[in-house]
């Protein structure tokens, strides 16, 4: 067990993970002291502030870090379109000119004859 003993109140979790998420804080295990099997911190009022602001910091770091722009994601998407619909176009067009030309010569023949 995980305790956290503040001025106000005592908060209480299973693991470390837990009791850092009822808080909204980034504890470490080697800030609690062990007595038997559980883990006990003693904190005031502006270290557990602290702690939030550190937390709500570095949350707000690795959220800017990795912030997806839809805007990127659209343009990427509008090229890949465009860029196929290039692909289908010149195909038939070599097709069509494949048999423009085979046309002509069966005309030629015809006409030679």
């Amino acid at each position: 067990m995980f305790i956290v003993i503040n001025e106000d109140k005592v908060k209480i979790g299973r693991t470390l993970k837990s009791i850092n998420k009822k808080l909204k804080t980034s504890f470490k295990k080697d800030e609690f002291k062990k007595y038997n099997s559980d883990y006990v911190l003693n904190v005031s009022n502006e270290d557990l502030d602290f702690k939030r602001d550190s937390n709500e910091l570095n949350r707000v770091f690795v959220s800017k870090l990795y912030k997806k722009d839809i805007h990127n994601l659209i343009n990427y998407g509008f090229f890949t379109i465009t860029i196929i619909l290039m692909l289908i176009i010149l195909t038939s067009v070599s097709s069509t000119s494949e048999t423009l030309s085979m046309l002509l010569q069966q005309l030629e023949m015809v006409v030679i004859k």
